[in-house]
C-alpha cells in the first residue's frame, strides 16, 4: 500500500516561485506567517508537513486529541522552540528534528523536502527490520 496525501481544499497548480498572502487552511496546520497575513511560499507547506507527521505518527487524529495536544500544536510556531513532545507522544526518533526544524518560526530554518524523504525512508527501514 502506497498512502499518499492531498489537500484538494487548497490544491492549485504552482508554477514557478509564488507568494501568497490568502488565510486559506485549518489553523492548526497553518504556519505562523500564513496566520497574521504575510507573504508565504512553499515553506508554509513544510510547517504542514511536520503537524501532518507529527499527527500521523503520534497515533491520533488532531480532532481527537487531547486539549493538552491541540494547545501544544497550536502553539508551535511561536517564539519558544519546542523541546519536549507533549504527554509522552513517542515518535520515530529519525523524525524528531525534522519535526522540530519543520515547525520554526523562521521560514528560513524550515528543513528541506529531502530531509523529510530522508527521515522517512529511515522509518520504513526501522519498520521493515521490526518486522524481520
Amino acid at each position: 500500500m502506497t498512502p499518499k496525501i492531498a489537500d484538494f481544499g487548497v490544491s492549485k497548480l504552482i508554477e514557478g516561485v509564488m507568494l501568497h498572502t490568502g488565510y486559506v487552511g485549518q489553523n492548526l496546520y497553518m504556519a505562523p506567517e500564513v496566520k497574521s497575513c504575510r507573504e508565504y511560499g512553499f515553506t508554509a507547506d513544510i510547517f504542514s508537513l511536520a503537524v501532518l507527521l507529527f499527527e500521523v505518527f503520534s497515533g491520533q487524529p488532531l480532532s481527537q486529541a487531547s486539549d493538552e495536544v491541540k494547545r501544544f500544536v497550536g502553539g508551535v510556531g511561536g517564539r519558544k522552540m519546542i523541546d519536549e513532545f507533549p504527554n509522552g507522544r513517542q515518535l520515530p526518533a529519525c523524525l524528531h528534528g525534522v519535526i522540530k526544524r519543520g515547525w520554526a518560526q523562521n521560514h528560513t530554518r524550515r528543513p528541506e523536502l529531502s530531509e523529510y524523504r530522508t527521515a522517512l525512508t529511515s522509518v520504513l527501514q526501522e519498520i521493515n527490520n521490526d518486522k524481520n
